[in-house]
């Protein structure tokens, strides 16, 4: 069978659950990350390995479930990070809200990430700013086990707390803390992707109806005695109503920062606690 041919095949066997476009995607990271197979290789390919394996591998896509589980990795930060279904998976977006730490960062900070799931924000930070110290903060015993193996494998120095933000708080102050939250409406779930809701962890995504801002509204208030510049990625839908939300708890220079499509997602503040005791 020529590469080709395959393709064609492949993008057939899942146009039920994937567009063209997503299907080959699918395909070209499934090559990489567990066949070791480029794109530029496999275009220069004419037949098709009589080792490579994948029959299995389409049925459990035509299931739904997603390539990153099956291979057990994915890209974040030009970084190969472990995931399994007790992590999300490291959205693109989120790449955005690390670049801005990275630039708006000041030398020798400590950053805490709360909600950290596999690490990737305050790892692939570290590796860019190797002058910072990195603390990752999640309720999931199982995810923070998968941070630890990441931060292993990329060589960072982070440390790890296992603490439920609801009910407890980090008794250490940091310069900066930062946070990409659960924010979906349990309502939403039925609108949402299978692959998503089927497969990546519901502690991670979603709140309780009508409380889209549960945690934003939790750390924010809690933070606000605990940090220097609070930073949170949101849901395109809230961005301005957490920004609104930060103010009138007290932060100021509050400021919100699109990704790389122009969607403002990115809110950032600058605590004053000499000045919010002073109002108490």
């Amino acid at each position: 069978m020529t590469t080709r041919e395959f393709t064609n095949q492949w993008i057939s066997a899942l146009s039920e659950r994937y567009d063209s476009r997503e299907a080959s995607e699918i395909l070209r990271v499934w090559l990489e990350d567990s066949a070791g197979i480029s794109r530029s290789r496999w275009m220069l390919m004419d037949v098709v390995p009589e080792d490579l394996a994948y029959a299995d591998l389409l049925e459990r896509l035509k299931a739904g479930e997603p390539i990153q589980y099956i291979t057990g990795v994915a890209f974040f930060s030009d970084l190969l990070f472990n995931v399994n279904p007790s992590v999300l998976i490291p959205r693109p977006e989120t790449e955005d809200l690390v670049n801005l730490l990275r630039d708006y960062t000041p030398r020798g900070a400590s950053v805490l990430d709360i909600g950290t799931g596999s690490g990737c924000i305050p790892i692939s930070l570290a590796k860019m700013r190797s002058d910072l110290q990195v603390w990752g903060l999640d309720f999931s015993k199982p995810a923070l086990e998968v941070a630890a193996t990441n931060a292993e494998k990329m060589q960072v120095k982070c440390t790890f707390i296992e603490m439920d933000i609801l009910s407890e708080w980090p008794e250490i102050n940091y310069d900066i803390i930062v946070s990409n939250p659960p924010y979906i409406e349990d309502k939403e779930r039925d609108s949402m992707s299978g692959h998503v809701v089927d497969y990546e962890p519901s502690s991670a995504l979603f709140v309780p109806n009508e409380q889209p801002l549960l945690f934003y509204s939790r750390i924010m208030e809690s933070a606000y005695n605990h940090c220097d510049q609070l930073w949170f990625e949101c849901h395109i839908d809230h961005v301005e109503e957490v920004a609104q939300q930060m103010v009138a708890t007290g932060y100021d220079k509050v400021t919100t920062y699109p990704d790389i499509t122009g969607r403002l997602r990115f809110v950032s503040g600058i605590s004053n606690p000499i000045l919010h005791r002073e109002s108490n």
